[in-house]
């Protein structure tokens, strides 16, 4: 946890350092629209926000329905696992009654001869 913190108030004072060197003052042309004095700083945080922003919502469909798939096959696995263990029990229950059935027809079998 101290680590985290530590690592967090690095990143903080970076950014500090990196807002106090870049807050020359500049005029942004956006189509038709001219925007002046924006300090550079903020030019920058805005296109990695609207970055992040737009590739956000292009993965997160993505990855929900990933997540939906996991979920089902995850389902279907273990109903399949269930349907196998019950199928062995079986089985294995089975080849106990007929393991039965022999020794009693072979005790039967040899009752006969006497």
């Amino acid at each position: 946890m101290q680590a985290v913190i530590i690592f967090l108030l690095f990143i903080a004072v970076l950014l500090v350092i990196f807002t106090l060197q870049n807050a020359t003052e500049i005029s942004v042309n956006i189509f038709f629209w001219e925007i002046s004095n924006v300090p550079v700083v903020l030019v920058i945080i805005g296109c990695i926000i609207i970055g992040y922003l737009l590739t956000a919502i292009y993965y997160y469909p993505l990855v929900w329905k990933l997540k939906r798939e996991l979920k089902q096959l995850t389902a279907t696995s273990l109903q399949e696992e269930e349907e196998d263990y019950n199928f062995e029990v079986k089985t294995k229950k089975d080849v106990a009654k007929e393991k039965e059935d022999k020794d009693l027809h072979v005790e039967g079998y040899l009752m006969d001869e006497d």
